[in-house]
């Protein structure tokens, strides 16, 4: 989506937000996968790793069908 919707600059920037957001994600995920499973067990775990697969099935679901056209709208006379 933001390869079709973004200008260039724009685009730049949304890769690069992208790209920090989804290293330090991967960073930060695999301590904290650790931890839980030292202090709690992998019972915990899997309930953790579920909520979060179903939170990103929701926000998966709330994206549109289909990227808006770039062509203009007509608009209707008054």
């Amino acid at each position: 989506m933001i390869g079709k919707m973004a200008s260039g600059a724009s685009r730049a920037r949304g890769y690069a937000v992208r790209y920090v957001v989804s290293f330090t994600v991967l960073a930060a995920s695999l301590p904290f996968i650790g931890f839980v499973h030292s202090n709690w067990g992998f019972d915990t775990l899997f309930i953790i790793l579920s909520a979060a697969a179903a939170v990103l099935f929701l926000a998966v679901m709330m994206l549109p069908r289909q990227l808006p056209s770039l062509e203009p709208q007509p608009v209707l006379a008054e």
